[in-house]
């Protein structure tokens, strides 16, 4: 599901990193990069690889390296399913019973 390419093409396209010079012993630290960026890439990867992470995403953090995250990620995703009982968008689960005008 994500590679070591995999990531540094999506660090590349949303951040503007050269694919060449990323290396899998690189931290984000070492990439200039904050927690905000790291809440991002995971946003990304669940966006584009369809794959959903926990939401304390405790396995990325500045001192991480690149490889480290690629194993997290891949550990820590799971496809995105969603359950028959799950609200529609726009819906409030509270209101998925009561649709006006149906």
């Amino acid at each position: 599901m994500i590679s070591f390419p995999v990531l540094a093409r999506l660090l590349s396209e949303h951040f503007g990193f050269e694919e060449s010079e990323l290396r899998p012993e690189a931290t984000f630290e070492e990439l200039e990069m904050d927690s905000l960026a790291l809440v991002e890439v995971a946003v990304i990867v669940e966006d584009r690889l369809g794959v959903r992470l926990p939401d304390d995403a405790g396995g990325l953090g500045l001192s991480t390296t690149l490889a480290e995250a690629v194993e997290y990620l891949e550990r820590a995703g799971r496809p995105v399913a969603l359950s028959p009982s799950a609200p529609d968008v726009g819906e409030r689960a509270g209101d998925a019973g009561s649709r006006s005008g149906s």
